[in-house]
């Protein structure tokens, strides 16, 4: 039995609501029932109340937000593990992140993949406005978007999402057509191959001294790929240092179309045992990846409260319905997918904007 399988929802609001009373905060009335009854036996028991962190009401937040809508937060997922990931700016807008000012640079917590749970290797610090752009689409969706240029985003923020979903999405399905580094600072978030690859030219282009220049260098040249491999290492060690965040270095001229001539001719390069035994020890570490982000954000419910209800299905020539979907944002982007649709995001927002909750 997987830890998904094992999860009762009725308990997981109970736990809620116990830890709701706990840390001092009265849930919003929109909360089911279960919540309730944690919350009151927490009373009644006099549980000690404390003073919550930031990070202990946003992780309230976040597992209210999931309950309602019937997802799963994985037991990882920590007021501890959420200050891990926190970043200070967007990594997508790259605008300075605010805290509970209602404004949409204020930072949340999304789903990076929503055909997932609320786990590790799933989750990334983004702004409220990203967020409600981002939504219910999915990985085709967004690349789709920045192909056809949408104007909800400029096309370089489009294709960081890109960049963002790459790593889970390589995990769970993957796209050989995909070859971009990785373009957003964003931590414990699963990266793919091809970013762990570019992380390392970041890493060595930054400490030209470094063992992990030797080492790369020593890699390019066993695949036939160093005088790319120079080149690129000198365009970042000129560049990167004055930008906010490295990976950005990738935006600046030449570097993408640089880093995609590296990219097949290290693909269709004659490699040397050296070389393979690199790349063995990768694949090693990315079925080990694969293993734990199945496991961890329950792909095999997508992401929800296991059932024992079969799934209808469609009878033969009848039309395919369509998925339920919550109310829309301001710029027509579909809020996030549920698999209770009756609460959408909306109501996430709300509380992310600390309506919805009273300390005492």
């Amino acid at each position: 039995m997987t830890w998904n399988e094992a999860l009762d929802i009725d308990k997981t609001g109970f736990e809620l609501g116990w830890d709701f009373y706990a840390l001092g905060i009265t849930p919003n009335m929109a909360a089911p029932s279960s919540v309730e009854k944690g919350f009151n036996a927490a009373k009644e028991r006099m549980v000690t109340v404390t003073r919550p962190s930031r990070y202990e009401r946003k992780w309230l937040q976040l597992r209210l937000n999931a309950l309602l809508r019937e997802r799963l937060v994985h037991p990882e997922v920590t007021p501890d593990y959420l200050e891990s990931i926190d970043v200070s700016i967007c990594p997508i807008s790259l605008v300075e992140l605010t805290r509970s000012t209602g404004l949409p640079t204020d930072w949340s917590v999304d789903r990076v993949l929503n055909d997932g749970a609320y786990a590790p290797g799933n989750l990334a610090v983004i702004s409220t406005r990203i967020n409600k752009v981002k939504g219910a689409l999915t990985y085709e969706d967004v690349v789709r978007r920045r192909d056809e240029g949408h104007p909800a985003l400029p096309p370089e923020q489009w294709n960081r999402i890109v960049s963002l979903m790459s790593g889970p999405y390589d995990i769970v399905k993957g796209d050989p057509d995909n070859v971009l580094p990785l373009l957003v600072h964003a931590p414990g978030v699963t990266r793919s191959r091809v970013q762990h690859i570019s992380e390392s030219f970041i890493c060595a282009g930054l400490e030209p001294n470094s063992r992990a220049r030797t080492a790369l260098q020593s890699f390019c040249r066993e695949t036939g790929t160093l005088p790319l491999c120079k080149e690129l290492l000198r365009l970042i060690g000129k560049r990167a240092p004055s930008l906010v965040i490295p990976m950005l270095v990738w935006e600046t001229p030449g570097m993408l179309d640089l880093w995609r001539r590296f990219w097949q001719q290290y693909l269709q390069a004659p490699h040397s045992p050296a070389a393979q035994a690199v790349e063995a020890a990768h694949a090693e570490y990315h079925q080990e990846q694969y293993f734990n982000f199945m496991q961890a954000s329950a792909v095999n419910t997508r992401g929800c409260f296991a059932t024992d209800e079969p799934e209808e299905e469609t009878p033969a020539g009848a039309a395919e319905p369509e998925a339920d979907a919550a109310a829309p944002g301001s710029d027509g982007t579909p809020a996030a997918e549920s698999c209770a649709p009756q609460h959408g995001d909306s109501f996430e927002l709300a509380l992310e904007e600390g309506s919805a909750v009273q300390l005492f």
